[in-house]
Parts: structure tokens; C-alpha cells; sequence
């Protein structure tokens, strides 16, 4: 959707007079409503949370980051013990190459093919009986089914070696996405539990910048061409995202939403909206 199309939906929506919730304030001592000449608080947040979750049920093996320590997708983050794992593939892997149950068979097969085919020649010379016949026959059909079932049981033999596999690469939990390592990563020796994380990524490109926006003051934040936030004395360009549907009713502000690319800035800092609403000295 277009950038203008966006904002006038917005803007819609406030002159309809927004939706009054109980979403969560600002911070304590942020002065909401009234904002004066240093602009408008803000905080600096991740775009996205990710909880890395266990895989599987096993024994943390290794842990390949850290608290603080920046990854990128595809990074190794932990491995389980993969002992029994391996077992278990040595043992699939030995099933599915095992074809001496179906070369057997097969080696059967010929042998009463042979045999229904002499005493059908006998028969002819009216040398055995057709019981007799029939009975080699049937023997050769069992053979026949004999085979089939030895042909299934490698295919079977097979999955389980490709479930074997998937396991053993299950055992390897990669970061999904670019991102920060939080804390309460976990620690070599444990199980996680069914609630426990392995880790959490706070995803930092983009940030996500939620300024606490006065009702007053929504329309013009939200028309500025230009806007900007200071984060530790430093002034950044920043992209409007979106604004919240609700309005705070306790400091009757509106959280507005935009996005930061900056490697040097971290979440967690306090930031002010100084653009459109910096007050011009006299």
C-alpha cells in the first residue's frame, strides 16, 4: 500500500476519534500528552522476537553462541548428543543394505519355477498327478509373495534410514534469521524442557522505534516527509511504519510506530521524536 494511502487511512481514523483501550502507557515519568520542546518519547525495540525451541528430546551437547553475540541465518547454535542417534542410523543403514533376504527369496523362486515346469512335463506323460502339479505350483506362488514381502521390507528399511537421518539433522538447531543473542541461552548438559527455549534472537534490522505520540499531535507525526528521532545525543533518520488502532486512556496517547537501519544503535534505548514536533527557538 502506498506510503500517502496509508497515512490518510490513518488519518481517517482519527478524525472518526480513536478507539480508547487499555493497551500498556509509556514508561513511568514520560510526559505523554505533554511533550514539550525535546519532542515526543520513544523507545528503541526489536523488530521481532525469535525463540528458538527445542527439536527434539535429547542432551545439550554444545552451545555455539553466547549472550551479546550477533548471528546470522544458518549459523550453528547448538547441537544435542547425537550418540544414540547414530546408533540407530548405523543400525537403519544396515537394515536397508541388507538384501540377503530378498536374494534368497528371489533364488527360491527359481528353483520351484524349474520344478513347476518339470512336473508339468511329467504330467504330460502322465508320469506324476495333477495334485502333485498343484502342489509345486502353490509352493512357487508362496515363494513369489515371499519376495514381495522381502522387497517391502527393504523399502521400509529405507524410511527408517531417512528418519534416522532427519533426526540426527534435527540434533543441529540453526539461527532462522539474522539477529542478537539474548540471554538465558542455554547450557551444555541440559534437557530442555517442553517450555524451555535453546535461545532468543532479537531480530535488530531493521528497530522498531514505538513513540508515545499525543492525540494532539498524531496527524502532523504522521504527515511529516522527514522524520526523525535522537538516541544518545545522535539524531537518525527513520521510515513510518504504522500506527496503533488504540489510544492509551490513561495518558490519552497514541503509540506510533517506525522503522531504524542502524548497526551502532541497540533496543532497549530511550529515544525522543524530534521531528515534526521540535519547537523552534525565537
Amino acid at each position: 500500500m502506498p506510503m500517502r494511502s496509508a497515512k490518510a487511512m490513518v488519518l481517517a481514523s482519527l478524525v472518526a476519534g480513536p478507539a480508547l483501550a487499555q493497551v500498556p502507557s509509556p514508561p513511568p515519568g514520560w510526559p505523554g500528552a505533554a511533550a514539550g520542546a525535546e519532542g515526543i518519547p520513544c523507545a528503541v525495540r526489536p523488530s521481532r522476537i525469535v525463540t528458538l525451541a527445542a527439536p527434539m528430546d535429547g542432551i545439550i551437547e554444545r552451545v555455539e553462541v553466547r549472550p551479546g553475540q550477533k548471528v546470522h541465518a544458518g549459523d550453528l547454535v547448538a547441537i544435542f548428543d547425537t550418540s544414540l542417534g547414530r546408533a540407530e542410523e548405523a543400525l537403519a543403514e544396515a537394515r536397508a543394505t541388507d538384501r540377503s533376504a530378498l536374494d534368497l527369496a528371489r533364488t527360491r523362486v527359481a528353483a520351484l519355477e524349474t520344478k513347476v515346469g518339470r512336473l508339468e512335463q511329467a504330467l504330460e506323460r502322465r508320469a506324476v498327478s495333477q495334485a502333485d502339479v498343484d502342489a509345486a505350483r502353490l509352493e512357487r506362488d508362496t515363494a513369489l509373495g515371499e519376495v514381495a514381502r522381502a522387497e517391502a521390507d527393504l523399502v521400509r528399511a529405507g524410511l527408517e534410514l531417512d528418519r534416522a537421518r532427519v533426526a540426527l539433522a534435527r540434533a543441529e538447531v540453526h539461527a532462522p534469521v539474522d539477529g542478537i543473542v539474548a540471554e538465558g541461552v542455554i547450557d551444555p548438559g541440559e534437557a530442555p524442557g517442553p517450555n524451555q527455549p535453546i535461545a532468543t534472537l532479537s531480530v535488530t534490522e531493521p528497530l522498531r522505534i514505538e513513540a508515545y505520540v499525543p492525540t494532539a499531535l498524531v496527524p502532523s507525526v504522521l504527515e511529516a516527509d522527514a522524520p526523525t528521532v535522537r538516541i544518545a545525543g545522535i539524531e537518525h533518520a527513520v521510515t513510518l511504519d504504522y500506527a496503533s488502532a488504540m489510544a492509551d486512556i490513561s495518558s490519552r496517547t497514541i503509540s506510533i510506530f517506525f522503522t531504524l537501519s542502524d548497526p551502532t544503535v541497540l533496543p532497549g534505548l530511550d529515544c525522543v521524536l524530534t521531528s515534526p514536533v521540535r519547537k523552534e527557538n525565537p
